[in-house]
């Protein structure tokens, strides 16, 4: 009886101790541009959240046909962000001529360099939200992100519109080796006892 008590002893402890260095640290925020008005973000445990209420352009804001945003932050973090998770999403709408072209790039501020990029320009036939795994050229501790966004819809005589409601950011980070030893601790505890 004792055996199946220490495992779950040790596998609690391995739990606390992994998810105490699971938290991301969001600093420096700065959204500005054009359609930058009323903007403001959340942050969660690995994610960060940008809420873009004037980020439209085209019919319903006649004669606002382009505008233009920039999002910057920092994610600093105690394991080191893996380089192909992290995620982008983008929420919004697309009609007629409307465009929103989307430039980011990732930072490494620990051995400086850019260790991911990507760009792209979605019109009213692309999927929206637009979901996108960006690939690491190497792991960091400690990036900057920035995105910059563009948004056009100029007068075709039908609807014409480009919006954007939502970005989230989510990264993930690569486990610490010594987690997973510890987490199969008990199993090799229990293997060896038999």
């Amino acid at each position: 009886m004792r055996l199946p008590l220490c495992a779950l002893l040790l596998t609690a402890f391995a739990g606390a101790v992994s998810g105490a260095h699971g938290d991301i640290i969001f600093s420096n925020v700065s959204i500005s541009g054009s359609l930058a008005t009323g903007a403001s973000y959340e942050t969660g445990a690995n994610d960060i959240d940008f809420i873009l209420p004037d980020a439209i352009v085209g019919d319903p804001t006649d004669p606002r046909r382009e505008g233009d945003l920039v999002i910057s932050y920092e994610a600093e973090s105690f394991d080191p962000l893996t380089q192909d998770q992290l995620t982008l999403e983008l929420l919004g709408a697309l009609a007629g001529s409307g465009t929103i072209s989307l430039t980011e790039t990732v930072e490494d501020l620990i051995n400086p360099g850019v260790i991911a990029s990507y760009s792209v320009v979605l019109d009213e036939n692309s999927q929206l939200p637009h979901v996108v795994a960006l690939g690491f050229d190497r792991t960091s501790t400690h990036v900057r992100v920035e995105k910059a966004l563009t948004l056009e819809a100029f007068d075709t005589g039908e609807f014409d519109l480009a919006n954007v409601n939502l970005i989230e950011q989510v990264h993930h980070e690569v486990p610490e080796p010594t987690s997973g030893l510890v987490l199969m601790l008990p199993t090799l505890l229990l293997g060896r006892r038999r």
